[in-house]
């Protein structure tokens, strides 16, 4: 019964099984160069402004994306991994916003060794991107209008590989030993690599609302 659960990436949630999971599920590579290997993590939010970090642990190609993703979608269904879909929201390697086939410029373009944060605010239907700490398109949303159920989205191929930090881990499993701002959420949860934007949370079950059946609710059921 642990005390608190932190999201993971999710292997019941991708469309290619090319994938090699480390870390308790929070280190994501692949060699696959056929189709665009992605995946889901466990946690999905439909309100309330949450953090991320996503440490580049070796580029791939620069068409990788760390993204969020709505649900519900077919991502099991997708040969390249909703690259084209309009339920996938992303960052790519190469500086561009991507969404519904579209790749737009947006920011710095990023490679091995950088840590990508994402921001999402659901209270207000936007999503932001850092590079390494820094927020990107001088702090214009990436995409805005937003509603529905989102969780984190990384599409990770041909030698990419990615290890995210939701606030479990902020060396990222060691790839990072020096640097680290090592800052909490809003709620003083979690170990960031950077520090978190104002108001944010991590993506941990103690941030969720509480189950109406619970261990610290006020009533408990008969049956």
């Amino acid at each position: 019964s642990p005390t608190n659960n932190w999201s993971v990436m999710n292997p019941l949630k991708v469309n290619n099984t090319s994938f090699a999971f480390a870390e308790g599920n929070l280190d994501i590579s692949s060699s696959q160069t056929g189709t665009n290997p992605a995946m889901t993590s466990t946690f999905a939010v439909s309100t309330g402004k949450w953090y991320w970090e996503v440490y580049i642990r070796a580029q791939g190609n620069g068409s990788n994306i760390v993204g969020i993703a709505s649900h519900p979608n077919d991502l099991e269904n997708q040969s390249y991994a909703g690259f084209s879909q309009n339920w996938m929201y992303g960052y790519t390697a190469g500086g561009q916003k991507r969404n519904n086939n579209s790749g737009v410029s947006y920011g710095d373009t990023w490679t091995t060794g950088d840590i990508i944060g994402v921001a999402l605010d659901l209270d207000a239907g936007a999503v932001y991107f850092y590079k390494n700490g820094t927020i990107q398109n001088s702090g214009t949303a990436a995409y805005t209008s937003l509603s529905g159920l989102f969780s984190a989205y990384n599409l990770v191929y041909a030698g990419g590989a990615q290890v995210l930090n939701f606030g479990q881990d902020d060396s990222f499993a060691g790839n990072k030993t020096s640097g680290s701002a090592a800052d909490s959420d809003s709620e003083g949860l979690g170990t960031f690599f950077h520090s978190v934007p104002s108001g944010y949370k991590a993506l941990c079950a103690s941030n969720l609302p509480e189950p109406t059946i619970s261990p610290n609710a006020a009533e408990q059921a008969d049956d």
